[in-house]
């Protein structure tokens, strides 16, 4: 049997020690695409979850205005010695856009294993696409009705004299809408601080998820906190 030279021995030990070389190369390389995949996904989700909080956000500020209109119609008709209704509470011409949680940002906040978070923001949009419908429904309704009945203007107030026959016909319409203003100053009244409630609890989660620094301190939910780094405003 014919000896093997060391010509052959260290042909053989280059393509191990190529072979391991390259096998560690590659694995490597597998690391470094992991770790760069991870942090891909890592600033997708973060930017996911900071995409649902300025919509929350955005649904406090849109309430705070409502609230703020609605309360002054209601001091203004006190001052004026009038009941607070249809006749007190002056429609909005340009009402907010509904805002709609994606299913993606829903995603991310399941990801962070807050049951009680995700069921309470699960449905805070329709909360809030309900109060501008309602509002909607206020403003034609009473648009409606104001095109129905004659006045007397002076300057921007106007005086309604009505005959008996015809206050009857018109009641049930100022009934119904005397109720939808009171129904939107109760959900107001009920309803004002839930998102911005929940505003703060979702920075918090998204701080604890993600090792940011998010804060929310106005209860208008203006931007009084940024992340290190020159992060934009929350």
């Amino acid at each position: 049997m014919p000896q093997l030279g060391s010509e052959f021995w260290a042909a053989i030990a280059g393509a191990i020690v190529g072979g391991a070389i390259a096998a560690i190369l590659q694995l490597m390389a597998a690391r470094a695409a992991a770790k760069e995949k991870s942090k891909e996904q890592r600033e997708r989700q973060l930017s996911l979850a900071r995409t649902l909080l300025f919509k929350v956000v955005k649904i406090q500020s849109d309430f705070v205005k409502l609230k703020e209109h609605v309360n002054e119609c209601a001091t203004e008709a006190s001052d004026d010695g009038l009941q607070f209704g249809w006749a007190s509470l002056l429609p909005l011409a340009n009402l907010p856009r509904p805002v709609f949680f994606r299913p993606e940002e829903m995603g991310v906040l399941v990801s962070f294993r807050d049951d009680t978070l995700f069921n309470d923001l699960l449905s805070l949009d329709d909360v809030h696409a309900a109060a501008l419908e309602l509002m909607t429904l206020y403003r034609d309704k009473r648009a409606s009705l104001s095109d129905s009945l004659p006045a007397k203007m002076r300057g921007t107030i106007g005086t309604v004299e009505l005959t008996e026959q015809e206050y009857r016909k018109v009641a049930p319409r100022i009934a119904e809408l005397d109720q939808l203003a009171r129904q939107i100053a109760e959900f107001f009244q009920t309803r004002f601080d839930e998102p911005f409630a929940l505003a703060k609890r979702l920075a918090a989660a998204i701080n604890n998820k993600f090792s940011t620094n998010l804060e929310l301190k106005s209860h208008s939910g203006a931007a009084d906190s940024s992340e290190p780094g020159g992060s934009p405003k929350v």
